[in-house]
């Protein structure tokens, strides 16, 4: 069986042993990293613009 050269991308090298998934589990996940406390703090009062998350 021949694959395309997208699922070999996704999938390749994927060797699931016993009880595992047969398919990879796609996780829709980000972190941000904060310069500092005060930098976090003012983005999650809103006194400044950025990206965060609770």
């Amino acid at each position: 069986m021949s694959y395309s050269i997208d699922t070999i991308c996704v999938q390749g090298g994927y060797d699931p042993g016993n009880g595992e998934p047969r398919q990879i589990p796609i996780y829709q996940s980000t972190t941000f990293n904060y310069e500092s406390a005060e930098e976090k703090g003012k983005l999650f009062g809103l006194e400044s613009s950025g990206y965060f998350y609770d």
